[in-house]
């Protein structure tokens, strides 16, 4: 029936994958990378035997416990049959809920052979999700102890970050996060990672970043002591670690640990090693890639958007073997204007 391609929507729960990329490469044959997201994603493609070998090629990178709401990824298939797009959500969910694995495709869509799931993205969205102990009389002498006797609600396990702090400050954290949005060198803020190419851009547009309040996902009595938050950041792109050291300087701020004044330092002087020690990043099991959203117009695009290796790096951010992922990019675009120049001179 010929090669098409086709946009997946999907959502996932991190905890049991490796993150999102995968890491076993392909010229390792016949093994397929069933602890990350995207291996499993071809790995389910692969058992409905299509005559081409199948990349899943992502929009976003998650690092490993990430959750994602409704990411994205355009992958190309050839059947000998015709086939629509419900058949791929139907069979891939039927195989994930019989493997007792937690992703779901949430929507399929074909696409023009131009549409690029990481190149076209308007923006992405993230959400961190965090709970603030209020009942201070739970709080034991021995800070260290209290991570594990302070009682936490159980159907929050890897879902949210827990701050021991009854006097964390949430008006004066949510008076800086206007200081994020615009445009600025995030270098300070961005983790160090063997993936990263040594000529990316680290400028990054942030559109909206806004500390609202949050609910557990299932309340009970436990869920009562605790005051829940979200953070959203919206943004075309992101470094990595980008939104975990934001919201990581926000809960500081908040906790009277840094100032206003020293999140703009960090962000007019642009420095891996400008990163305060004293400040820990939060942990990966609470940040959800929570949208991935597209110009409906751009589903039946008629030419190939093309991407330096300056653009496009999102996520959680940079992972290890993504030179090698921009390079496949590469060779496919390459393949796209081959075809389009074949089919140019044969008219």
């Amino acid at each position: 029936m010929g090669r098409r391609r086709f946009l997946m929507y999907f959502s996932y729960i991190g905890k049991q994958f490796s993150g999102l990329q995968r890491q076993i490469t392909r010229d390792r044959e016949n093994q397929h990378d069933v602890t990350t997201v995207q291996g499993l994603l071809e790995y389910a493609l692969h058992r409905l035997r299509p005559e081409n070998e199948v990349h899943v090629i992502p929009s976003s990178r998650t690092d490993q416990g990430v959750h994602a709401l409704r990411s994205a990824a355009h992958v190309d298939l050839d059947f000998k049959w015709n086939f629509d797009s419900d058949f791929l959500t139907h069979s891939l969910n039927c195989f994930f809920s019989q493997t007792g694995v937690d992703v779901r495709v949430l929507e399929t869509i074909e696409v023009s052979p131009h549409f690029h799931s990481r190149h076209l993205p308007q923006w992405r969205q993230y959400l961190y999700r965090f709970a603030v102990l209020n009942n201070a009389s739970l709080l034991k002498d021995n800070k260290t102890a209290n991570r594990y006797v302070v009682p936490l609600p159980i159907t929050e396990a890897f879902r949210c970050h827990f701050v021991y702090d009854p006097l964390w400050d949430v008006n004066i954290a949510r008076k800086a996060t206007d200081i994020f949005v615009g445009t600025h060198d995030y270098t300070s803020f961005m983790a160090r990672s063997k993936g990263v190419p040594p000529n990316l851009k680290t400028e990054r547009t942030i559109l909206s970043c806004e500390l609202s309040p949050g609910r557990p996902f299932l309340p009970c009595d436990i869920s009562k002591d605790w005051t829940f938050w979200n953070v959203r950041v919206r943004g075309r792109s992101f470094l990595y670690k980008m939104v975990r050291r934001m919201v990581s300087s926000l809960l500081a701020l908040g906790g009277k640990k840094m100032s206003k004044t020293d999140i703009r330092y960090l962000l007019e002087n642009p420095s891996q090693d400008n990163w305060p020690n004293y400040i820990h990043t939060v942990p990966g099991y609470a940040l959800y890639l929570e949208n991935v959203y597209y110009d409906p117009k751009d589903y039946w695009i008629e030419a190939p958007v093309l991407s330096t290796s300056q653009e496009g790096e999102d996520g959680d951010g940079i992972g290890e073997g993504d030179d090698e992922e921009e390079e496949e990019e590469e060779e496919e675009e390459e393949e796209i204007r081959e075809g389009s120049s074949m089919k140019r001179s044969e008219k």
